[in-house]
């Protein structure tokens, strides 16, 4: 118990830090900016008018929606029946398995799948993003290929934290976030010195919400908190200041990319700020215990991102304002359920391990062999490519300013440089298409049909899910999912 208060608080601490962001960003990115939320065009079509909006009369919701989730029902029953027929709309075929020898065998995870609702998904972003999506994506599988042609080993993984060194994709990563950092910072800055002022000033805020000032002192807390905790384990202050700090970066950029543009998933599978900051300072001088407490304490900074709680936060601001929730008490519901849902979180995982025997599994011993293994100072190249990541994204912003219809967007290049879109590229290549030629042909009033059709495609697929989740649940059994990863047969 005492070890789960203590990381608790540190955790909580990190998850409250990025609220207290959230609350003193809210004006710029709900208001000012009029970033456009993708994500919760569903939620906010479903409880628009008190749950009677047109979504629910729309007879193209409708049947995108029965179509979708017959789909889905007869394929979860050919997952537990395989003599039964299915329809698949998952993987579809993997080009990587057709390459037997090198450099193309190297090419890694590559397969042609659509993932209906994240293609529905993606019918709400914007055309240069689907197609930046794509183009980088397809840029990295190129990549691989290339340098294992001239002798250096790839895999799907490789350039991450899980396999540092060449393409040194988490470098580039790195690079382009603290561009696109700086980006945002300088497109709010009039916004940045509005905060300040009512920060010195202790004003109320306008929209009933958290007062900027304790916004700022609930942010600095909370950072410190985080800090100390590295403190405690042995790490030292000019470590763990900017390594919290470059954390709230990446969640900054992270919560805006998602505010803005809403891509399907955002997984950085194996990357963190571990990589940066070993990269720019080195790890000969952490000593095994030091590089243990990191790797293990801090391995939520290191993972993985696909549920990273700053941008639910910022949406649930986002449909508050919506339907004119009082902000200060949505932050402190979203305070609470943080609390209580960790800790509801801590104890059903532990129960399931006494329960099933089955210990889920980590990359905690990689990640520290990659330390201990390789001791090394500051890595120059590692550097290099940060650099290059920084200025990339540099470029591309000063062509889109210049040229508005320039098609390369630079959250593409963001997100496509890590392992994530890998398995659902092609359905956003297919909403591409699909959407340009809506739009081509048919206008506003065809897009609004398509718009009606991705909903009902989210339905459906999200009421089967539903279905087959407490199927599982219930039999304890593996059962058919809409999504990537399986429920592994015997363990739930």
């Amino acid at each position: 118990m005492p070890y789960y208060l203590a990381w608790g608080s540190m955790f909580l601490s990190a998850l409250f830090a990025m609220l207290c962001i959230n609350s003193l960003m809210r004006g710029a990115w709900c208001e000012k900016e009029r970033l456009t939320f993708p994500l919760i065009q569903l939620p906010v079509a479903m409880s628009e008018g008190g749950g009677s909006s047109g979504m629910w009369k729309n007879k193209h919701m409708w049947i995108a929606c029965g179509i979708m989730f017959s789909i889905d029902i007869l394929n979860g029953f050919n997952y537990l029946y395989p003599n039964l027929p299915s329809i698949p709309v998952k993987d579809l075929f993997f080009i990587d398995r057709a390459f037997k020898e090198p450099p193309w065998s190297n090419i890694g995870d590559f397969r042609i799948a659509i993932y209906p609702f994240m293609a529905a998904i993606g019918l709400f972003m914007p055309s240069d993003m689907l197609f930046s999506f794509v183009a980088f994506f397809l840029l990295r599988k190129a990549t691989h290929v290339m340098l294992a042609s001239q002798g250096i080993p790839q895999s799907t993984f490789s350039g991450t934290a899980l396999s540092p060194g060449p393409p040194f994709f988490d470098e580039q990563t790195w690079g382009a976030i603290l561009a696109m950092f700086l980006g945002a910072v300088w497109v709010s800055r009039d916004y940045l010195r509005g905060v300040w002022q009512e920060i010195r000033a202790g004003t109320r805020s306008e929209d009933g919400g958290i007062a900027h000032r304790w916004a700022f002192i609930g942010l600095f807390a909370s950072f410190c908190v985080v800090v100390g905790f590295g403190m405690i384990g042995g790490l030292p202050l000019f470590y763990m200041v900017p390594y919290v700090a470059l954390f709230l970066i990446f969640s900054i950029v992270l919560t805006r990319v998602r505010a803005q543009l809403g891509p399907p998933t955002h997984e950085f599978a194996f990357f963190g700020t571990n990589s940066i900051m070993h990269r720019f300072l080195g790890n000969k001088w952490l000593s095994d215990s030091q590089a243990a407490f990191v790797v293990d304490g801090f391995f939520f900074m290191n993972r993985i991102y696909r549920n990273h709680p700053m941008p639910y936060q910022l949406e649930a601001m986002k449909m508050g304002q919506t339907e004119r929730v009082n902000q200060k008490r949505l932050f402190l519901i979203i305070a609470g359920a943080t609390v209580v849902g960790f800790y509801l979180a801590l104890f059903f995982r532990q129960s399931n391990v006494y329960r099933t025997g089955h210990i889920p599994g980590s990359d905690i011993g990689t990640y520290l062999n990659n330390i201990l293994n390789d001791r090394k100072g500051p890595d120059i190249i590692g550097i290099t490519m940060t650099i290059v990541g920084f200025a990339i994204v540099m470029i591309l912003d000063a062509i889109r300013f210049r040229f508005p219809g320039f098609p390369l967007h630079p959250a593409g290049y963001l997100l496509s440089m890590n392992y994530g879109v890998d398995y659902y590229w092609f359905g956003l290549l297919l909403a591409l298409f699909v959407k340009n030629f809506v739009q081509r042909y048919y206008g506003l009033r065809g897009y609004d049909k398509l718009r009606s059709v991705a909903l009902g495609i989210l339905v459906g697929e999200y009421a089967a899910e539903t279905i087959w989740m407490l199927m599982a649940l219930i039999t304890h059994q593996s059962t058919y999912t809409i999504s990537f990863n399986d429920r592994s047969l015997g363990v739930q």
